[in-house]
Formats: structure tokens, C-alpha cells, sequence
């Protein structure tokens, strides 16, 4: 059993009318949104529209619940420590091991009726146990985990994709974490698309669908950013941020300064 109380392991919060999201800390979330609604985002990008559905979310996901149109959200989140699903009763669950082992994946099971009042019901007991100071209330709550899982997971047809809509916003996202992470030294479409093992014109054809630009302008655009930056604050000389920033030589990136910011290095650095 866990050493530290029940109450830093496991959270029960209503999802609010308006605006939900996550909150401080590295939990995982189960989010059960009720029958109106609501609009996902995951780091700024919608992902779907979700009503009646269960979600399982990893926690190095930043994720939001807006209200659609004039009807509120309305819900739960669960959410859970990763010592909490290391608990030998949890541990072993299927859910279990798709939530945490595919953190690029956004897991969704739909409900009906049926099926959500009864995992509502569970929800609230978990609630109610974890504002209480009953014996063996930690056994107790783990148990009724236990059953939240196994009941999503044997009733409500958990999938491992969202859709084709879905599956693009979450290319999108993928694509996204990578420009961050790699765009000191690729610059190229194509060198994210091997990574993300798509076609040029498919990924095009997602962030176009999801954001509005070409994936060429999205990762300029993150460019810009770092050069901006680094012309700004950084101490290094011209030629090292170019060669930092993954140019070919100084003269490329004089040129690609002036035709994308409208003067050379040195004089946006003097601005």
C-alpha cells in the first residue's frame, strides 16, 4: 500500500461549467464527460468533440475541456499518481498498461446511458471516501479503481485511435513536439515526415486541416522564434547562432534573416 495519505495519490474534480484543465502536478486523468458536448484540446490543438465518453489521458499531456455553444460541460476527472497504478490490484489492468506505455495516444471509450450512470456512481463513491476519515478507506478506493477500470474496460469499447479527424490533430501534436525538439537541426518537411514515418503531402494536408498553414510555415515559424531570440539576448556572435540554429553558413542565414525579417542579423540584433 501506498506510504504518503490516499489524498496526494488520487483527485476527484468536477469538470467545470466553462473551462477545465489539467491540473499542477505529474497525474495521470481519466476524464468522464457527461451528455453535452464539449470541446478537447491538447496543447493547443483540438483533438475532438467528446459527449458521453470516457478519456484516458497520460500525464505528460497539457490538456482543456471548453463548453461548445451555450450548454456547459459537466463531469469528472479522476486522477491518478503513477504509484497509484503501480498498486498490485491496479497494476496488472489492460487500461492500466495502455494509458501509460502510449504516451502519443489520447485513449477514448464511448458511453451509453447505461454504462455512465453506473461509472458516474463510481466516481462519486471514490469522491465521497476521499473526504471521509473511515477505516480502510485506502482499500476501499483502490478497490472501486479497480472496478472503474475493469468496467471500462470489458463495457465501453476502448479504442486505440480517435478517427481520422482525430488521428490527423494527433499527427499534428506529434509534429509539433518534434519541430521543438529537433528545429536546431531540421529544417526540412521531409526529415519530420521520415520521423513520423507519413508522406510530405499527408502531413501537409493534416496541419493545413488542423491549423490553417502549411507544415513548412509551422516549422518557419518556430525558426523565426529561436532566431528572434537568440539575436536578442544571446551573447554569441552572428556566425554562431547560424551554425547553432542548424545553417549551412553565415551568408544562408544572413539571407534567410533578411527575407524573413526583413534586415540583416546585425541590424535586427541593433533594433
Amino acid at each position: 500500500m501506498i506510504e504518503k495519505q490516499i489524498i496526494d495519490h488520487v483527485k476527484v474534480n468536477r469538470i467545470q461549467p466553462g473551462n477545465t484543465e489539467k491540473i499542477p502536478g505529474q497525474f495521470y486523468a481519466t476524464l468522464m464527460v457527461a451528455d453535452q458536448e464539449c470541446d478537447f484540446f491538447v496543447d493547443g490543438v483540438q483533438v475532438e468533440t467528446v459527449q458521453n465518453a470516457v478519456l484516458f489521458i497520460h500525464k505528460n499531456f497539457h490538456w482543456q475541456l471548453k463548453r461548445r455553444g451555450k450548454h456547459p460541460c459537466s463531469g469528472f476527472v479522476l486522477y491518478l499518481s503513477e504509484q497509484i497504478l503501480n498498486e498490485p490490484m491496479l497494476s496488472k489492468l489492460q487500461i492500466n498498461d495502455v494509458r501509460i506505455l502510449h504516451s502519443d495516444q489520447i485513449h477514448h471509450a464511448q458511453l451509453s446511458p447505461i454504462i455512465e450512470g453506473r461509472i458516474l456512481s463510481i466516481i462519486e463513491m471514490i469522491d465521497e471516501l476521499l473526504t471521509t476519515g473511515l477505516d480502510h478507506r485506502e482499500a476501499a478506493i483502490l478497490s472501486l479503481i479497480n472496478t472503474f477500470f475493469v468496467y471500462c474496460d470489458g463495457k465501453c469499447n476502448i479504442k486505440r485511435e480517435l478517427g481520422q479527424r482525430n488521428s490527423k490533430a494527433s499527427l499534428v501534436y506529434r509534429f509539433k513536439k518534434l519541430i521543438n525538439t529537433h528545429i536546431m537541426e531540421l529544417h526540412d518537411v521531409k526529415e519530420y515526415c521520415e520521423r513520423l514515418h507519413v508522406s510530405p503531402s499527408y502531413l501537409n494536408e493534416s496541419v493545413q486541416e488542423v491549423l490553417g498553414i502549411n507544415a513548412k510555415n509551422l516549422i518557419l515559424e518556430q525558426l523565426i522564434i529561436r532566431i528572434r531570440k537568440n539575436l536578442k539576448f544571446s551573447e554569441k556572435s552572428v556566425k554562431e547562432i547560424s551554425f547553432d540554429l542548424g545553417f549551412s553558413s553565415p551568408e544562408y542565414f544572413s539571407s534567410f534573416c533578411k527575407t524573413h525579417l526583413g534586415q540583416s542579423p546585425s541590424s535586427y540584433r541593433r533594433s
